[in-house]
């Protein structure tokens, strides 16, 4: 019959029954509704069905053996033999031995007996030696055969003791001689006890003199040593060249021994341990020690001067501190890895980017540069960071200083450039730093060394391309002032009108902001800007000159180029002259067509104007004062023209002739061509 699969019922979360199913890998039936309480398999061969460690469901292991002691057979009484066996676990694996393998066992183990008794008439003990018997109470003295002892005539029992031997009072053996208390030589030498094999001094020992020791080994056993000595020479009688380590051996029993000494062939002094004991000699090899101590005094050597190396006033717990294993770099420092391991670093290189906290040093010192690798220079309480160069120092940023950088010292601050643009300082805005107005110096092409300085009221600078800005009343002057050529004064406020009038030749034109003032040419009826030429005219610093050479020239070649009757001009350029030269031949003169009056012609005169006449001869005159009369308008004449006349002997109406003579002349001159002729012909009529 083929296997089945058992049904169970199924229930839902409220516990109630809604069908049947088959049961299921893993399923179950609890131990208490009669089931296993496990999920079992078939198992392996050989193993059981049990109860599992739990006691709470069966489960296949393996068979273990259970041996029930108390309802075993009863073999009490029965004598056991070394062929006889027992069941025992060897590391777990159950099996069976004899006793002859536990007679073994046992009989090669040292065991103790405490308070056991051991019948001596039944029992033999062999090879006990004196180093076997651990207490004197083993074996009594009265089971000796000797238990006595008789020195002198005083017996004493072993084991016992006396302080008074009887019968000794002087004692000598050799040359050594004992009195009393005294051991002495006899012969003087020294005294040598024990022979070479030692002595032993059960009580207190004094020595009165001097002990001198000459064995290899000088061995102490006492709990502690006092010496009242303030020095303790090692290596006395050493003279030459020292050789060999020197120094207090501490025996340390199973650890090695330790040693404060002189090593020699290092020469310094060594605290160390090693397998070295107190007979030993020469270099010894040792490994060095750690000393404890509350401070360390490092002295520079042949001085009183010293580095004092302590733990800190407020230490609170051990701290050990390993140093490197190299000397480190130039300007590097000791820096920790947190677990006291030390290391030369770069300052860069520390936590935090260099040093933390410089307050223990008062007077700290950078051997390099200070590298603050993304950190700040910080205060605390609001406390002010000084930087305060010595002397005539200087704090200098971003440059050496020279070629650039920025320099601070007292009242001033230098900003120069190395990097061939212009110094410049920037102002940022409040927000976001988004704008930024800069401040910055002239090119080295405009040589400027100029100083500026700031306004001492309160308010805002203006700069050149700001517009509308600088309001009038900001300015010293907010107007200007002129005067005109008669000194008349005027002014006129900045950004107001000054109107600029033309004067007569001249024109004004405004455009824009360009103001053009002009001059109009000059005309016959209008001043103006007349042109010179620089054959006619010369003109110097505003002054107009005429050409003195030109007139002459004109005038020269006008009077020249003409020929008047009886009349020669000449000009004489040299000397810059016009040279006039009459005909002073009246005979060359005609008469009739000249005017002139010969000096051998008669010529009648009518309503003639004579303008002073002269006369070079006597004439008689004979005429009444209305005759005379005829002289009327005749200017010039002197007493001694009247005195030529005194002969004239003319009737009235002959002398009328001379009527008008000054008119006639006048007429006759006004008919020539220039008024050199006039001058000329006057000359001749005088």
């Amino acid at each position: 019959m083929s296997s089945k699969t058992p049904i169970r019922t199924v229930f839902n979360d409220s516990n109630v029954a809604t069908g049947l199913a088959e049961f299921q890998t893993g399923e179950f039936i609890p131990l208490s509704h009669g089931g296993i309480g496990a999920a079992l398999s078939i198992g392996s061969a050989g193993q059981v069905l049990k109860v599992n460690t739990g006691g709470s469901a069966l489960e296949f292991g393996s068979v273990e053996a259970i041996v029930n002691i108390d309802g075993a057979t009863d073999k009490t009484s029965a004598t056991l033999v070394a062929g006889d066996q027992i069941l025992l676990s060897d590391g777990g694996a159950e099996g069976r031995v004899t006793l002859s393998q536990l007679d073994t066992l046992f009989s090669a183990t040292s065991k103790t007996l405490t308070n056991k008794t051991i019948d001596s008439d039944n029992n033999t003990i062999t090879n006990i030696v004196n180093a076997d018997i651990k207490s004197s109470a083993a074996i009594a003295n009265s089971k000796l055969a000797n238990s006595t002892v008789t020195v002198g005539t005083t017996s004493i029992s072993l084991g016992a003791s006396a302080t008074t031997i009887a019968g000794v009072s002087d004692l000598t053996a050799g040359t050594i001689n004992i009195a009393g208390n005294v051991i002495k030589s006899t012969d003087s030498t020294v005294v040598e006890i024990g022979a070479g094999d030692g002595l032993s001094v059960a009580g207190n020992l004094t020595v009165a003199g001097n002990m001198t020791v000459t064995g290899s080994t000088t061995t102490l056993s006492s709990t502690n040593t006092t010496i009242a000595d303030k020095f303790i020479e090692l290596g006395t009688g050493t003279t030459g060249t020292p050789s060999g380590d020197a120094g207090i051996v501490i025996e340390r029993g199973d650890s090695a021994n330790a040693i404060i000494g002189f090593d020699e062939s290092s020469d310094e002094f060594i605290i160390g341990t090693g397998s070295f004991t107190g007979s030993s000699t020469g270099n010894l090899t040792f490994t060095h020690g750690t000393i404890s101590s509350a401070g360390n005094k490092i002295y520079k050597s042949g001085t009183a001067h010293a580095v004092s190396l302590v733990a800190s006033s407020s230490l609170a717990g051990n701290v050990t501190l390993t140093l490197p294993v190299n000397d480190g770099d130039a300007n590097q420092l000791l820096a920790t890895d947190g677990s006291g391991n030390l290391s030369f670093i770069s300052a860069t290189a520390a936590s935090g980017a260099g040093l933390s906290d410089l307050s223990d040093d008062s007077t700290p010192s950078l051997g390099g540069n200070l590298d603050m690798n993304g950190n700040d220079i910080i205060t605390l309480s609001n406390a002010n960071i000084d930087l305060l160069p010595h002397g005539t120092g200087k704090v200098i940023m971003d440059g050496n200083g020279t070629s650039g950088g920025v320099s601070v010292s007292d009242g001033l601050i230098d900003i120069r450039s190395g990097t061939g643009s212009v110094s410049k300082i920037k102002f940022y805005c409040e927000t976001s730093n988004a704008h930024a107005q800069t401040l910055q110096a002239a090119p080295h092409s405009a040589a400027s060394s100029a100083v500026l300085t700031l306004p001492t009221a309160t308010g805002t600078l203006i700069g050149t391309g700001d517009s509308g800005s600088v309001s009038n009343t900001m300015l010293a002057n907010s107007s200007f002032a002129f005067t005109d050529e008669s000194s008349t004064a005027g002014a006129v406020s900045l950004g107001g009108n000054l109107e600029f009038l033309a004067g007569a030749g001249i024109n004004t034109t405004a455009s824009g902001d360009t103001l053009t003032i002009a001059g109009e040419d000059a005309t016959t009826s209008n001043k103006g800007i007349a042109s010179f030429t620089s054959a006619d005219f010369s003109v110097a610093s505003g002054a107009v000159s005429l050409v003195a050479e030109r007139i002459q020239d004109i005038v020269g070649a006008m009077v020249g180029s003409n020929t008047e009757t009886r009349i020669t001009v000449t000009y004489d350029d040299s000397a810059a002259t016009l040279n006039f030269v009459v005909d002073n031949d009246l005979s060359n003169y005609d008469n009739s067509s000249s005017g002139f009056t010969t000096a051998s012609s008669t010529t009648t005169f009518t309503n003639k104007t004579l303008t002073s006449p002269k006369i070079n001869e006597d004439v008689v005159l004979t005429a009444n004062a209305s005759e005379l009369n005829l002289l009327d308008g005749v200017s010039g004449l002197v007493q001694a023209d009247f005195t030529k006349l005194a002969a004239v002997d003319a009737t009235a109406a002959q002398l009328n002739h001379s009527v008008g003579v000054t008119g006639a002349i006048q007429t006759q001159l006004d008919t020539k061509s220039s008024k050199a002729q006039s001058i000329a012909f006057s000359l001749a009529l005088g």
